[in-house]
């Protein structure tokens, strides 16, 4: 009776640390987050460094502070919970090396579900900058001044959940809050982590100061960020086709045995026997 309570425990244990993960990979920043964290300051530290990622967490579309008391508990969770679940599937006593390899990837679930979930954030974001820096140069040439160009290019450029959408929301109320264009845009790169804000920032801000032609700069900028997506796909496409050969070498090599090689044996087999009876 013992042994079953255990199970029922642990069952419950996984069923509530792979909910935590299935409502977070489906969350994302709220209006109401992102007007909470214009009034917080940025952990630093060790603590945020090391302990806790709060910049990666940040980056990944999640506030740090939604995971303050749930980061840990489900690194020790997953860490003790797996290798149990393990050995009651296995239902025979496993080696303590494989024990402590599943242990320690379950420790580093979560952290390895942050980062992938930032690269994929990334990925969207760095796809719609060339996109957002063309509705920039449309709504600044329209005569609009730069905070409400962003606003607008937010708001009907792209859908309300998009992640380029909450952050360029994010940096219009920097603004309105009286913050300066240079903090504002380097935070926003900071928050995402993609590199090619800080020389949209760059751009933006020598404009801004010396008063250099912000829409042909733009232009320029945009025209560098999709040059960069084509190279980017053509790498990925060429990526995709060598990881192809192998299946299609799997796939293929028995047919061309079969169908090529083998009737061709064959022949040669007959055509030797042929010859030592003639002999």
């Amino acid at each position: 009776m013992a042994g079953l309570w255990l199970d029922v425990a642990m069952v419950i244990a996984l069923l509530l640390c792979l909910g935590l993960v299935f409502v977070l990979q489906r969350s994302e920043l709220a209006p109401a987050d992102t007007e909470m964290e214009l009034e917080s300051e940025p952990a630093t530290g060790l603590f945020s460094r090391c302990l806790f990622p709060a910049r990666l967490i940040r980056q990944a579309g999640i506030m740090p502070r939604n995971l303050v008391w749930l980061y840990w508990p489900s690194k020790l969770a997953l860490a003790l919970l797996l290798p149990l679940a393990w050995q009651e599937w296995n239902s025979q006593w496993s080696h303590w090396g494989v024990l402590l390899v599943i242990g320690t990837g379950g420790f580093f679930a979560v952290d390895l579900w942050l980062l992938r979930r930032r690269g994929q954030r990334r990925t969207r974001v760095l796809y719609a900058l060339a996109f957002f820096v063309d509705l920039l140069r449309a709504y600044l040439a329209s005569g609009s001044p730069l905070s409400q160009a962003f606003e607008y290019a937010a708001r009907f450029g792209f859908k309300g959940d998009h992640p380029l959408a909450r952050e360029a929301t994010l940096v219009c109320a920097e603004l309105n809050a009286g913050q300066s264009l240079r903090v504002a845009l380097r935070a926003m790169q900071v928050r995402t982590g993609v590199q090619e804000l800080r020389r949209l920032a760059a751009i933006l801000e020598v404009g801004t100061q010396v008063g250099a032609p912000i829409l042909q700069t733009l232009e320029q900028q945009s025209r560098v960020l999709r040059e960069k997506q084509r190279v980017q796909a053509s790498q990925l496409l060429n990526r995709k086709s060598m990881e192809m050969l192998f299946p299609l070498g799997l796939v293929g090599l028995p047919m061309f045995l079969l169908l090529v090689i083998f009737p061709a044996g064959v022949q040669l087999y007959d055509a030797v026997q042929i010859l030592k009876q003639l002999v």
